[in-house]
């Protein structure tokens, strides 16, 4: 699929040069709407930290045995400006022009960042896993997923905080 891709580059290229500038410019954009994208999932507008890179090359899958995720946090600190722990998309771009970014890839990190799905949801339902839980656990929760509590919790009510259990007190003392 990618060489195929590829091929259609290099014949529309030598048909129309312009053609590479206008792929060049959309790739762009796209990279910063994805950036963007990855910023506002995790509660940022317009920086990302660390883990927010992180999970963008875990989406994309551009994690390989020649760039790994320690590569990337030297290529994240190089990229950031003294004293601050996020990223703008300037600096994200320094961040994809790294050395040895480019050289673990035989693509363009760009277009692979801005052609993916974006930030991957991987929170699990409450009811999504009800058939795991085995043993004594199988009792707390509901078709639903739901848990329903102990029973045999402490009630937290008394007029010392923290006091356990109502009603319990010795007069004697």
């Amino acid at each position: 699929m990618a060489q195929r891709r590829y091929t259609v580059f290099l014949i529309l290229l030598m048909l129309d040069p312009r053609c590479y500038i206008h792929s060049a410019e959309m790739a762009e954009s796209g990279l910063e709407a994805k950036f963007l994208e990855y910023c506002k999932s995790a509660g940022r507008e317009t920086t990302a930290k660390k883990a927010t890179i992180n999970k963008m090359f875990t989406d994309c899958e551009l994690f390989n045995d020649k760039f790994g995720s320690i590569d990337l946090d030297v290529a994240f600190h190089m990229a950031k400006a003294n004293g601050s722990s996020v990223i703008n998309f300037t600096e994200f771009e320094v961040l994809l022009r790294h050395q040895k970014l480019t050289n673990a890839h035989d693509f363009d990190v760009r277009v692979k960042i801005a052609e993916c799905d974006g930030p991957i949801d991987t929170a699990r339902q409450p009811g999504a896993y009800i058939s795991e839980n085995t043993g004594s656990h199988k009792e707390r929760f509901d078709e639903s997923g739901n848990g329903g509590g102990r029973e045999d919790a402490v009630e937290d009510s008394g007029y010392v905080g923290r006091y356990q259990g109502a009603g319990r007190y010795n007069p004697k003392h």
